[in-house]
């Protein structure tokens, strides 16, 4: 006997973007005041993506303080981004320890959390 099936189950990957803006510009900031970016998190994909926001720690030389809705980046933040939704929200970066007041570049990552896309964060 002749049997048929045909699926209509489709696995699509999650499509994790990020992106950063700073609507204060480069005016000056003192030594207490963090500095404040917007953070768009946007699930390009067709499905619902899980996932996390962190900070590269390797990229933190000056040991600055990185929060994101008063939490901090050194361990990741969970998101769940439905199809084409996006999130915005603000990351606060604040000066290291000591008497520097050099910000040096940091990363932000965002990394999808299905094991099969762990090897590709965005940066």
């Amino acid at each position: 006997e002749e049997y048929e099936y045909t699926s209509n189950f489709i696995c699509l990957p999650p499509v994790p973007k990020i992106s950063v803006s700073h609507p204060a510009g480069s005016r000056p900031y003192l030594p207490h005041e963090p500095m404040e970016f917007l953070v768009t998190l946007t699930n390009e994909g067709r499905s619902t993506s899980y996932a996390e926001l962190g900070v590269d720690l390797r990229t933190n030389t000056a040991d600055m303080i990185v929060l994101v809705n008063g939490e901090s980046l050194a361990i990741g933040q969970q998101y769940t981004l439905e199809a084409n939704e996006s999130i915005t929200t603000t990351v606060a970066v604040s000066k290291g320890p000591g008497k520097s007041l050099q910000f040096p570049p940091i990363t932000l990552y965002l990394i999808s959390k299905c094991d099969e896309d762990a090897h590709n964060p965005i940066q």
